[in-house]
């Protein structure tokens, strides 16, 4: 940054430097022009004058596009830092319950233990694979939202039905929380989108509640509601809350909060991928740090079907 500050302003110390030792010179010329009658057409042009004005864009030039070389370099940098910190924080999400598994296999193997026991340890073990795999299955569905090209199908679905299912899916994940849906009336609504996508966006909110929770019992409402032809889905934490820094910074790719030792940094990005393929938009609000978070999508209503979706 240093470096690039002061190639800046000595390219414009040159410029400057340049143009007032050509307009001392300039004056000393005229002097003697005066002085001795000379043919002031003969030592001064306008060829001059366009030779200082061509150097000048020239410079400018330069001065642009070395700006815009930092931009995109300090961009990379950027990109670059967060893919470490990605690899290194999956690394260890990777080799957590690996070594986990590990132990307790060991464990097992070289001691009869009794059946209590042994439940114990499996659960353990199954909560380790559980986190095996919604590691691996982020990765996927990183690669099959941010890659793919082709259109996903989006059909009329009953959001609340499909979102009980979400929740039925991810039962294990919610075990230790407390969630409760706020849909208002018996009113069904409906929603344009595809069933997995919309797994995978509710999947990822919720246990980014539960996982960014170092208070104790994770607490999450499901706010749902339609109003006119918009549909919001708002979902509401405990949890450790957000600084203000971070409500943009957090549907970036592999960002990680500097105070999170959890995660790969893809959830949130591919929450809001997800979202703008459903042409909705998605918003963080935290009242700050330690305060729990909402987050809140917004969609278009969905065409009502002849017939409910199942």
């Amino acid at each position: 940054m240093s470096v690039f500050i002061f190639s800046i302003l000595a390219l414009v110390a040159s410029l400057y430097i340049y143009i007032h030792w050509y307009f001392k010179l300039y004056q000393t010329v005229d002097k003697l022009i005066l002085k001795f009658n000379l043919d002031p057409s003969a030592i001064s042009s306008k060829e001059n004058w366009i030779v200082i004005i061509t150097l000048a864009v020239l410079v400018a030039c330069i001065i642009a596009g070395l700006i815009i070389i930092f931009v995109y370099y300090s961009k990379w940098v950027s990109l670059y830092r967060k893919q470490q910190n990605f690899f290194n924080g999956f690394t260890h999400e990777l080799k957590t319950p690996i070594t986990s598994l590990k132990l307790f296999l060991n464990t097992m193997e070289k001691h009869n233990l009794p059946r209590e026991k042994q439940l114990e340890y499996l659960g353990f073990m199954g909560r380790d694979v559980e986190r095996l795999s919604s590691n691996v299955e982020s990765i996927l569905n990183f690669s099959r939202v941010d890659e793919s090209k082709k259109a996903f199908a989006l059909r009329p679905t009953d959001v609340k039905k499909i979102l009980k299912e979400v929740l039925d899916k991810n039962s294990t994940l919610l075990d230790e929380a407390e969630v409760e849906i706020i849909d208002g009336d018996d009113q069904k609504i409906f929603l344009n989108l595809n069933p997995s996508l919309f797994d995978i966006m509710v999947s990822n909110l919720l246990s980014n509640s539960i996982f960014h929770n170092d208070k104790g019992k994770s607490k999450i409402k499901i706010f749902l509601d339609q109003t006119g032809k918009r549909v919001t889905l708002k979902i509401q934490d405990n949890g450790n809350g957000l600084k203000k820094h971070e409500l943009k910074d957090i549907f970036q790719k592999f960002y990680q909060g500097k105070n999170s030792a959890r995660g790969s940094g893809l959830g949130l990005y591919l929450v809001k991928a997800i979202a703008k393929i459903h042409k909705g938009k998605i918003k963080a609000e935290s009242v700050g740090d330690g305060e729990g978070a909402i987050f809140t999508l917004s969609f278009p209503a969905g065409d009502v079907p002849g017939r409910s979706y199942d």
